[in-house]
């Protein structure tokens, strides 16, 4: 009987253990910060515009980039931030950020084509984003970001 009660006794306080340990209450919650690419204002605009519509093709991009966190690059080094989240993955914000851009400006009469089933677009452009590069110092972070853009002529 009493070996029985010092077994149980030593399995619970194993358990204790072994679960005080994974479970920290003392530290403080970490809210992630969530971040987007912000568009500059426009500086002027185009007198003459292009009397077409284009469709912007989802980008590309390299499977280390493909993550919904920040990823930052020294040289052969990825560190990627737990707490740093981007608002969407990166692919769809750059993406984004160019259709943004093209309605901003109204470059193009006729539009932006939203899906290449309703309408046969004038014009495709098509992204692949090589490289994205975070600096970090006290004063500001700056971003330099490598793309591969392609504009084609769609014919149907």
């Amino acid at each position: 009987m009493i070996i029985n009660i010092i077994k149980t006794s030593f399995i619970f306080f194993i358990f204790l253990v072994l679960i005080s340990g994974c479970i920290n209450i003392k530290s403080k919650y970490t809210p992630p910060k969530i971040y987007s690419i912000q568009q500059s204002p426009l500086t002027n605009s185009l007198k003459t515009k292009i009397q077409k519509n284009i469709f912007v093709k989802q980008f590309n991009i390299n499977a280390e980039l493909e993550t919904n966190r920040i990823v930052i690059s020294d040289g052969n080094n990825l560190q990627y931030f737990n707490y740093h989240l981007w608002a969407l993955p990166l692919d769809e914000l750059l993406t984004n950020y160019i259709v943004d851009r093209f309605s901003n400006y109204n470059v193009f009469e006729k539009g932006i084509v939203k899906t290449i089933f309703n309408t046969n677009p004038d014009y495709v452009l098509e992204g692949n984003i090589n490289s994205f590069k975070i600096t970090k110092s006290n004063i500001e972070n700056n971003v330099e970001v490598t793309i591969t853009i392609y504009l084609y002529k769609y014919s149907f």
